[in-house]
């Protein structure tokens, strides 16, 4: 939740704040609702004299009482989808759906959630043709409209993207098999797991393309299984708390996705990001590999520890697994994984903690003693080599140190 400061701040920047995150299964576990918070906000923004439109965010919708959230059905954009929850209804619910020798059953309550979670997504993807007055049904018509859509966040001050990736897959295919994906997947036809993953490699292709035309970072992570409790994904649904760290072999197909974007010319900054640590050397490593003829000394990022490594042993543990396999100094330090305003006091944590590990390796003998060098070393990790990766337009008059 916001406090009067939160709202105050940004009252003279142009950024419409989301003030109030509280989720679904907060409000049920200390008896509020999104009415509630609504109006706790609609006070402290009348209070704080907010000249702006502002907004509140009930995340875990999938979580809590579905009741609240769809009055009768009102609250989901059914013109915009082209549907009625009777039709959703009689199309999952009814027969069961057969894929692969599978049959999978859906309950009234599961396809509530999947609406109130996902229409906004279903809607655009829906109205993608009409947005970029463009047919899509070839791969090469999606390129087109995923190229006009990169230019709407182009102007709209967009700087980077996340892709996430579970697991990393590659596959080459031709533009008829992709012409042919594309049609099973508006048609709702099953889809292959190779299928999938020329898919997903003809669209990150693109992506790049883009990204790198338009001077983006792509950053990407992978290495998460979700929901493996089956009792409590049962009782609260997806995304509740109960994901692990996952180890698919990703190396191979990390790198051959890689060297596609290379051989095209067409690698953008990229911030790769393992959730499991054990995979620390293999993308610093791989990320190594394709630092030539760039101008940052470091355009593909091995991470700052996050997620699951986001502590003080997963920070050392990056810190030094970069520094041997990689350069410390280009590194551009901690990310901030939040809607809220307090979670950018993990960059001070981060910085302590990058003190103290070079601290330690020149008290070891192990790094030279030049007291300037350091201290612009750890100014460029903590702040300037970012301001430069992510040619941030406002701050472009600083200089990264030298």
């Amino acid at each position: 939740m916001a406090v009067p400061d939160h709202i105050v701040a940004v009252n003279n920047v142009s950024i419409v704040p989301i003030n109030a995150q509280q989720s679904m299964r907060e409000n049920e576990r200390i008896g509020r609702n999104p009415q509630i918070v609504l109006d706790d906000l609609m006070w402290a923004t009348f209070e704080s004299d907010l000249q702006k439109p502002w907004g509140a965010d009930a995340d875990h919708a999938h979580a809590g009482p579905i009741d609240v959230l769809i009055p009768k059905g009102k609250i989901l954009p059914w013109e915009n989808l082209e549907t009625t929850v009777n039709k959703l209804s009689k199309r999952y619910l009814d027969p069961p759906i057969r894929l692969e020798g599978l049959k999978l059953h859906f309950s009234k309550e599961e396809l509530n959630r999947v609406c109130v979670k996902y229409s906004r997504t279903l809607v655009h993807i829906k109205r993608l043709p009409d947005i970029c007055c463009l047919p899509i049904n070839k791969m090469d018509d999606l390129r087109r409209a995923i190229s006009m859509r990169v230019a709407y966040f182009v102007d709209h001050g967009c700087v980077l993207s996340d892709q996430a990736l579970d697991p990393v897959l590659f596959k080459e295919a031709t533009e008829d098999e992709l012409d042919e994906i594309l049609r099973k997947a508006k048609n709702s036809e099953p889809i292959t797991n190779q299928e999938k993953a020329a898919y997903q490699t003809a669209i990150l292709i693109v992506l790049a393309e883009e990204y790198n035309a338009k001077g983006w970072v792509m950053q990407i992570h992978f290495g998460c299984i979700h929901d493996i409790v089956s009792r409590m994904f049962s009782s609260l649904g997806p995304n509740t708390g109960y994901d692990a760290i996952e180890d698919t072999p990703s190396a191979k197909n990390l790198a051959l996705l890689l060297d596609a974007f290379d051989s095209l010319y067409v690698i953008p900054k990229m911030v790769i990001y393992p959730m499991n640590s054990t995979l620390n050397n293999v993308v610093s490593t791989i990320a190594g590999c394709f630092h030539t003829d760039n101008a940052f000394p470091s355009k593909v990022q091995f991470r700052s520890a996050w997620w699951f490594n986001d502590h003080k042993l997963g920070i050392e543990k990056q810190l030094s697994d970069l520094s041997n396999t990689g350069l410390l100094g280009s590194f551009i330090g901690m990310l901030t994984d939040s809607r809220s305003f307090l979670s950018y006091t993990r960059h001070e944590y981060f910085r302590r903690i990058l003190c103290n590990f070079i601290g330690q390796i020149v008290d070891d003998g192990e790094y030279p003693y030049p007291p300037k060098f350091l201290g612009d070393l750890v100014e460029n990790v903590s702040y300037f080599t970012a301001l430069r990766f992510f040619e941030f337009r406002s701050l472009s008059s600083i200089e990264v140190k030298q």
